[in-house]
């Protein structure tokens, strides 16, 4: 029992840090537009994120709607990260708990795609999102 609970711990702490490896490459200051097609009064809005290098969270900002939150890392992929998003503020503004795929495009850019909360399938909104120097 006890060589189980040490493999267990061992084996957390690893899948931890090679998480957090893994997703080094979104590391840094990130700005963008977003675009929502089917939004009633917001069809564009700015987005900011911020990871910070070892980090845990993963910050972000949407100054025009405005609403923020963090994203939690719940999917790795090749070249690609599924977070869910928790807001922190305007709640009455932004959708919680929306499902996000972030797609590595290169050092200098990664593209965002937000789906339906109760459509998993279907994309909500995109935003194209470039590092900051």
């Amino acid at each position: 029992m006890k060589k189980l609970l040490t493999f267990t711990l061992l084996f957390l702490g690893l899948s931890f840090l090679l998480s957090a490896q893994n997703v080094s490459w979104l590391e840094g200051t990130w700005s963008g537009k977003g675009y929502q097609p089917d939004a009633l009064n917001q069809q564009f809005w700015l987005m900011k994120l911020y990871y910070a290098p070892g980090g845990k969270d993963i910050i972000v900002s949407y100054p025009t709607i405005p609403c923020a939150g963090k994203w939690t890392l719940e999917k790795l992929e090749k070249n690609k990260a599924i977070f869910k998003e928790t807001l922190t503020s305007g709640f009455e503004n932004c959708i919680d708990g929306s499902k996000l795929v972030v797609s590595y495009i290169d050092n200098s850019y990664v593209n965002v795609s937000f789906y339906d909360i109760t459509n998993t399938s279907t994309v909500n909104s995109i935003v194209l999102l470039k590092r900051e120097k």
